[in-house]
């Protein structure tokens, strides 16, 4: 596992307004815990992606064949061949499939799902931090400081929000609908592809928008939230 940390040169901020104070603190945990998320399903990510890999996926394949074989000579001496197929089609797969699940050896389907889920999860986890930090606008003194920050987000995530927002739509991106409610003039519907490490989807406004699920995007957040971080000593990290 690889975590991505944090540095705080401090453990309170340094700001003149108490509520201001408790809030930018506030910010900063949220960060701190989205940060945190990205990390943990970065990991998974990956984890899932090498159970998709060839040689995993070949255990499957052949207790599958396998159990196929003993099945088939089981029914045989029990039944007659009516019945024989009928059990053949309908239950030795589903038997097969709950005793891969058992084993954790879990269907080729199941992992693209929990590939793509994790995947999703890191997006969320971007998008938060990515939205704390807007609002940090609203204290930080130095304007060219803030405008610094809020211009990276905006060049190394041009399309991080748009993706979010067709995640949490997909019963309108589906259909071809965007965000005004029409029908968007597009050839094909793509949402949730994954190709190597880039995750694709239809925006609201009918484009293809990718972005990268990997340590350099997660590196990328993290040296934005650095430049943020303007605390007190004692020094501390993130994660603990």
């Amino acid at each position: 596992m690889k975590i991505l940390e944090l540095e705080y040169p401090g453990t309170w901020i340094k700001l003149t307004n108490e509520d201001e104070e408790f809030e930018v603190q506030n910010l900063f945990i949220t960060i701190d815990e989205g940060f945190i998320e990205a990390n943990i399903s970065l990991n998974l990510f990956e984890k899932a992606n090498k159970q998709l890999e060839p040689e995993h996926r070949n255990k499957e394949f052949e207790y599958r064949r396998q159990r196929l074989e003993e099945l088939e000579k089981e029914l045989r001496s029990k039944d007659s061949d009516d019945l024989y197929y009928s059990k053949l089609q309908e239950e030795i797969p589903q038997i097969i499939k709950r005793e891969l699940i058992d084993k954790d050896i879990l269907p080729t389907e199941v992992l693209v799902r929990t590939y793509l889920m994790h995947a999703k999860s890191f997006i969320y986890s971007l998008d938060c931090i990515s939205s704390c930090i807007r609002k940090l606008e609203n204290y930080i003194k130095s304007k060219s400081e803030i405008i610094n920050i809020l211009n990276d987000l905006d060049i190394y995530f041009p399309n991080l929000r748009d993706i979010r927002n067709t995640e949490h739509h997909l019963e309108d991106r589906v259909r071809g609908i965007g965000s005004n409610g029409g029908k968007m003039k597009v050839d094909n519907i793509i949402n949730n592809n994954i190709s190597e490490n880039k995750l694709s989807v239809l925006t609201a406004k009918g484009e293809q928008k990718t972005i990268e699920v990997s340590y350099e995007t997660l590196e990328k957040m993290q040296k934005i939230i650095q430049q943020a971080i303007n605390w007190e000593v004692p020094k501390k990290y993130c994660p603990m």
